[in-house]
């Protein structure tokens, strides 16, 4: 049975997603030309390996973030800062990465950042999530990371691949152009198109059954394991389903926030 809860917040979103343009990203920006930050990261939810500690760098003058499996990223002043897990190398950020990013991503066993339309990868090099295909080396505008499969949007259309796994990879052909958005769930995937919320992959708590708040006047995503949200046009935020560790139950202090990341249990507010 799918539960739907409503959260009113002036929230954007930008979970397990990071865009280069104004849709659902961190702040406003144009690919290549790293935006200048403001922010505070909160984080919240499960916490080991440190990836709800948020270090000192990332307390102020973060423009962008993203939540994965046990780690965290944030850009600041162009350049990436991971914590949290170092395991299979997410710590190793590369040189690429240190200057001029304009997104992140954070998956299970590999990262992405955006760099002037170019998709950087890195990570577990036994899964191809952690290498990007050569049609992710330009022209791209936003990304998406999970646990063993990533995403990209180019021109509209999205790009997937790692592991196909429930059908991830595969992508419908609704979603092959005029997306504006995308999201990254534990085992499944979400594209916005003309505000309205497209979802496939793993359903096993409905978390691709798309309710009808959501089909239409919706202007964010953000997913996670068992659960999507979608914020509307009114800023209201509607999650759906699962909420093992209090992903719905959002701290007073986000309200506000210019973006919320989500992992797969746990979550960042950029304030």
């Amino acid at each position: 049975m799918r539960r739907t809860r409503r959260l009113v917040a002036a929230l954007l979103l930008a979970p397990l997603v990071a865009t280069a343009t104004a849709t659902t990203a961190a702040t406003s920006a144009t690919a290549g030309e790293a935006p200048a930050g403001t922010g505070k990261v909160i984080a919240w939810g499960a916490g080991g390996d440190s990836r709800t500690k948020v270090p000192v760098s990332a307390q102020s003058g973060v423009s962008a973030i993203s939540a994965g499996l046990l780690q965290s990223l944030a850009v600041k002043n162009g350049k990436v800062i991971q914590w949290g897990s170092n395991e299979f190398g997410m710590d190793r950020v590369p040189v690429r990465a240190w200057r001029n990013v304009t997104a992140v991503a954070a998956g299970y066993h590999s990262n992405l950042a955006l760099r002037e339309g170019e998709v950087i990868a890195w990570g577990d090099p036994r899964h191809s999530s952690s290498k990007a295909p050569e049609e992710t080396k330009s022209g791209v505008t936003a990304i998406a990371a999970s646990s063993d499969f990533v995403m990209a949007l180019k021109d509209g259309k999205v790009i997937a691949w790692g592991d196909s796994l429930f059908g991830r990879t595969i992508v419908p052909p609704e979603a092959k152009s005029g997306v504006t958005a995308i999201a990254a769930g534990g085992a499944h995937m979400l594209a916005l198109k003309n505000g309205k919320v497209i979802a496939w992959g793993n359903n096993d708590l409905g978390q691709v059954e798309v309710p009808e708040v959501a089909q239409s006047g919706v202007k964010a995503i953000a997913a996670g394991v068992g659960y999507s949200l979608a914020q509307l046009e009114s800023g209201e935020i509607i999650v759906w389903n699962s909420n093992t560790y209090g992903e719905m139950d959002v701290p007073v202090e986000a309200n506000g926030a210019r973006s919320i990341a989500t992992g797969p249990y746990h979550l960042l507010a950029l304030t």
